[in-house]
């Protein structure tokens, strides 16, 4: 607010009650020439890259702004907003085996559901119609395919079953790795007419490196190759 003294010199009052005075002389400059009151537009930086939505893009007409105008204006929008608060940290999952054990009977489980299949197809000659989905990789499946061929092609056919003894390598959450010695020594593969066509020489007992990945339907057979480093079987 702006009054004249009768003795020259005028007083402005701010926010908390102070006066200011200086002298006039002559005739008050006007508004905006640059020798009064005037004040330069006003940016105020955007925050987090966003423009303020009150005042960006505004320029302030030559007055003074009072301390709780200007306060209002920075406090609807242009300060930095606070970070939002971190949810707090959920409990760690229960792991998927409780002891080495229980990952080696679940890979016992599936192994053997997995050497029945191949047993299945080998005593049907090779037929394959699908026997090992949801046991083993497509990778797996595909290998075994070529053993299902030669049977196919030859004439052959399995009897008898295998069996197996097993000890866990390693097993996390996602992956169970076993050497698996398989004991064939109760099978045969018999040609068209009947005769077996297995040389006198086959071991009874091949070790396997077995590995298994665990899904939510249980363990699936991801690799499954011949271990020569010995000390399996």
């Amino acid at each position: 607010m702006r009054r004249e003294k009768p003795h020259g010199r005028a007083e402005l009052r701010a926010g908390g009650g102070r006066t200011y005075s200086r002298r006039l002389s002559g005739s008050p400059p006007a508004i905006g020439d640059g020798r009064g009151l005037a004040r330069p537009p006003v940016d105020i930086p955007p925050v987090d890259g966003r423009p303020c939505p009150n005042v960006s893009g505004m320029r302030r007409t030559p007055r003074l702004v009072a301390p709780t105008l200007l306060a209002a204006l920075v406090l609807t929008g242009c300060l930095p907003s606070s970070p939002a608060p971190s949810p707090p940290p959920t409990p760690d999952a229960d792991p998927v085996f409780a002891s080495e054990e229980e990952a080696l009977a679940a890979a016992e489980e599936a192994y053997a559901d997995f050497l029945t299949a191949v047993d299945g197809v080998l005593a049907a000659g090779g037929i394959y119609d699908g026997q090992l989905t949801g046991l083993a990789t497509t990778e797996v499946i595909a290998q075994e395919e070529q053993a299902f061929a030669s049977f196919r092609s030859q004439g052959w056919r399995l009897t008898g079953s295998s069996t197996f003894k097993m000890r866990i390598q390693q097993f996390t959450d996602s992956t169970v790795v076993t050497y698996s010695c398989d004991d064939i020594s109760q099978t045969d593969v018999l040609d068209a007419s009947g005769r077996s066509v297995v040389s006198p020489d086959r071991p009874s007992l091949v070790p396997f490196e077995v590995a298994f990945d665990v899904t939510s339907d249980g363990l699936v057979i991801a690799y499954r190759t011949p271990w020569d480093g010995g000390g399996v079987c």
